[in-house]
């Protein structure tokens, strides 16, 4: 997502290139890669997951796949949810 690329490129700068699986506008509930994306896939360095959302779920069984050497990063590790029930 379009925030986690802005962090990824202040921390890194032009060392890497920065690819968002889920375009402007696209819902993350619902969002299916391309296939031309999990081709890409095959060339990250690593997967920066966001954590608890629908594409995430449903999607990272196979981007693990496309990539068995690729480190996955839970941004989510450590950070408490708030689930709809505490909101009231």
């Amino acid at each position: 997502m379009l925030p986690q690329k802005y962090f990824i490129e202040q921390i890194a700068g032009d060392l890497v290139e920065v690819n968002v699986m889920i375009p402007p506008g696209a819902s993350p509930a619902t969002y299916e890669p391309s296939v031309l994306q999990l081709q890409n896939l095959k060339k990250s360095l690593a997967y920066m997951q966001i954590g608890y959302i629908g594409f995430e779920l449903a999607w990272m069984d196979k981007i693990r796949s496309v990539n068995k050497d690729m480190p996955v990063y839970d941004l989510s590790a450590g950070v408490e949810l708030i689930h709809e029930a505490s909101h009231n």
